[in-house]
């Protein structure tokens, strides 16, 4: 009976020594070789994501020249925000080329537009012909320059707004426009 009882307890500590060595040893070594995996696919992943990205670069860096002229296009409809005088000396041009006289304010600008970008806002007094000022609003939008008309005041010196008077004589009007700036 004693041998029963010592081969039992044989077992028991083998048993107790093997579960401790499952819990202590070896669990945590394969949550750290799960671990470790997980993070060796992630980093292959970007890796290999540097390596698209790279490639791409090289590619876009030897084909820059093809695109020189397209991304200094796109950078001159900017208005330059700290010297806006190109595109002040556009709209005195296109206002010259229509006969109307302007004067041009620059204001704080209340709206912000598309994320990331910046406006300057101008106040332009003009006075003229009516087709010569919708002719100047007109091709000020459609110029070199992102523009933007925000609001547009007609009105006809000392009387009131007659859709007759407008079509046939002088007006004065108050134009609110915003550039998008670099």
């Amino acid at each position: 009976m004693k041998n029963k009882n010592a081969v039992y307890y044989l077992i028991a500590g083998f048993a107790a020594v093997s579960l401790c060595l499952v819990v202590f040893l070896i669990y945590p070594l394969l949550k750290d070789i799960k671990s470790t995996s997980r993070q060796l696919v992630e980093n292959k992943a970007s890796l290999a994501l540097m390596e698209t990205e790279n490639r791409q670069l090289d590619a876009f860096r030897g084909e820059y020249a093809l695109y020189r002229e397209n991304l200094e296009k796109i950078n001159a409809i900017f208005v330059d925000q700290k010297n806006p005088i190109d595109a002040i000396k556009f709209l005195e041009k296109m206002a010259a080329d229509y006969g109307i006289s302007i004067t041009i304010n620059v204001s704080p600008s209340k709206n912000q537009p598309a994320a990331g970008a910046t406006s300057a806002a101008f106040q332009i007094y003009a006075k003229g012909q009516f087709t010569d000022i919708m002719a100047f609003v007109e091709n000020v939008e459609l110029g070199p320059y992102l523009i933007k008309v925000n609001s547009m005041n007609l009105k006809k010196a000392g009387r009131d707004l007659d859709q007759e008077k407008i079509i046939s004589g002088e007006i004065e009007s108050t134009l609110a426009i915003e550039v998008i700036t670099k």
